[in-house]
């Protein structure tokens, strides 16, 4: 279910302007399928889950330090700033980059 959410969710953004500002016009590929998913949800058993023991952070060691995972990559991509400049929609910067904006 989430990962449905989450599709359509991407969908929407993409729909919104992200891919329309490439000269599309059309709907991205995936939603009809993410779509039919959400409409026809499979009845899966419920297995019993074990907890992660081992988060695996693609980021080098000194910001893995952090307190989760989301602060560990906020930490990693603020990091990167210089040599990979992040752009966003005017007046969609996340809070966390404004805020770490600041306390620099």
């Amino acid at each position: 279910r989430w990962a449905v959410r989450l599709g359509l969710a991407l969908c929407r953004e993409y729909n919104r302007g992200r891919g329309r500002a490439a000269g599309k016009t059309s709907q991205h590929r995936t939603q009809q399928v993410l779509e039919w998913l959400r409409d026809h949800e499979p009845h899966f058993r419920r297995q019993r889950r074990t907890p992660v023991e081992v988060k695996h952070l693609a980021m080098p060691d000194k910001f893995k330090q952090a307190a989760n995972s989301v602060e560990a990559y906020r930490d990693y991509y603020y990091s990167k700033r210089r040599t990979m400049p992040m752009v966003w929609p005017p007046g969609q910067m996340p809070h966390w980059w404004e805020a770490r904006r600041r306390a620099a």
